[in-house]
């Protein structure tokens, strides 16, 4: 911050602070949404799961099926109130239980935008009124 200290500086350089504040030093936002996601593994049948959160970069899901590290799927969902449907190529990240960590590793140009705006849309629910006003006044890059 430079000095003099004025609204309009305090305000730049909280924009320029927020996506680390919100993501918790995170590199993605992680919002928590259960949706319904179809596992399609190679040579092996359909395995059925829901989210359990989603982000820029994969997702978390909960499926009674085990999957290993490093399995490489493809995943289909659609996200509430997008209306698109997601068929990604990932990759298993981590699994515990009957939780598993994917990571996408193809994301088209659409598939990005789409995505990365319904989570924009989600995290601003997440904020108090006062906090969404006081953001609403930046232009959107």
């Amino acid at each position: 911050m430079r000095r003099p200290f004025s609204a309009a500086s305090i305000d730049l350089s909280l924009k320029a602070a927020y996506g680390s504040i919100v993501r918790e030093r995170r590199r993605y936002f992680r919002y928590p949404v259960e949706v319904p996601v179809a596992i399609l593994r190679a040579a092996t049948q359909t395995v059925h799961g829901h989210t359990f959160n989603v982000s820029e970069g994969g997702m978390s899901i909960i499926t009674a099926v085990s999957l290993g590290t490093g399995d490489p799927v493809q995943l289909q969902f659609d996200l509430p109130g997008n209306g698109f449907h997601f068929e990604l190529e990932s990759t298993v990240c981590w699994a515990k239980d009957q939780q598993v960590g994917m990571r996408f590793n193809s994301l088209s140009r659409q598939q990005t935008s789409k995505l990365q705006e319904w989570l924009s849309s989600c995290l601003e629910e997440t904020f108090p009124e006062f906090v969404r006003d006081k953001f609403s006044k930046f232009p959107q890059a």
